[in-house]
């Protein structure tokens, strides 16, 4: 990737330039702010989408960036394999001419150029493009309709003539708004984003079990946390934090080096699930090793339920 970025910058500001060509010459009188369809439309979706088709063939980020310009709008999209492999990376711009009062735009890859205007008509972006360059399609109608705040349908009809064609609203595109995670600078969805920080939650009660700090372990839980658990029986219990710290501090006594270590961990919904083995010496000196798998289930980025099993015989 690194060695990417200097190139694709330098697509970037040639891009720009062009653009801003585009756009200055097309503009026949000073620009007026009102009536403007490029701010309506886009207002509530500049950031980043994300979409892949049904067979999972290839991933496209999308990324809308707006600037205090009320009349450009950046835009780019990045096509990559599921495995993150990019394919080709597009720069591109809307730009609103109150002139014509109108919207155009342009996109370019190191192979591509497309060149177009668009039409809003309610929640619903319509492209009508043609392209130069090596690629097989000359042209292309294609349309993004603002299905909520967190979804956007993209469809197309392509032609391998300059005639554009008429679209087809079928088998759509479906791109959900992403957030950008603040320590790697990757683009991951809310749900993602939850699931993610459940699972340092998660790690985050192991480690403090592993030190032995059964009040940080226990603020972890909801106070009011079920457990399913065989040392608890064979139905669910309402166990409170001071409760699981007094059991633990029992364990401790009864096997003062307890650890356990996570062999796998993986989050889905509101749950994250654990693999580990719990290890310790017991008061006689033998040692024992227990696999042991847990279901936490979480609500507010605390854990609300705990379903532990393993061989209670062991």
């Amino acid at each position: 990737m690194k060695k990417r970025r200097p190139q694709r910058i330098r697509y970037r500001y040639v891009f720009l330039l062009f653009a801003a060509f585009v756009a200055k010459a097309s503009f026949g009188q000073a620009p007026d702010q009102k009536n403007n369809p490029l701010t309506s439309f886009f207002t509530g979706i500049t950031g980043t989408w994300q979409a892949s088709p049904a067979d999972n063939s290839f991933v496209s980020r999308l990324e809308y960036r707006k600037g205090e310009d009320k009349f450009f709008l950046m835009a780019g999209n990045t096509l990559m394999s599921k495995e993150g492999k990019i394919f080709t990376e597009y720069e591109g711009a809307y730009f609103y001419n109150p002139a014509l009062k109108n919207i155009g735009f342009t996109t370019i890859n190191k192979n591509e150029i497309h060149t177009g205007t668009c039409k809003v008509s309610g929640d619903t972006l319509f492209h009508f493009a043609q392209l130069s360059g090596s690629a097989r399609v000359k042209s292309y109608t294609s349309a993004i309709v603002k299905k909520d705040g967190n979804t956007l349908l993209y469809y197309a009809s392509y032609s391998e003539t300059e005639n554009v064609p008429v679209l087809k609203f079928e088998q759509p595109l479906i791109y959900r708004k992403k957030a950008e995670h603040a320590n790697n600078g990757a683009f991951i969805s809310s749900q993602e984003n939850t699931i993610a920080k459940n699972i340092d939650t998660a790690r985050k009660s192991f480690a403090a079990f592993n030190l032995h700090n059964w009040e940080e372990h226990a603020s972890c839980f909801s106070d009011t946390c079920k457990y399913l658990d065989p040392s608890y029986g064979k139905e669910y219990r309402v166990v409170s934090r001071r409760e699981k710290i007094e059991k633990y501090k029992q364990m401790e006594q009864r096997s003062p080096d307890i650890k356990d270590s996570i062999t796998s961990i993986f989050g889905v919904g509101d749950k994250v699930v654990i693999q580990f083995i719990s290890s310790g010496t017991a008061g006689t000196g033998q040692k024992w090793r227990l696999p042991i798998c847990c279901v936490f289930t979480f609500k507010d980025g605390l854990i609300v339920k705990d379903e532990t099993y393993y061989d209670r015989g062991n």
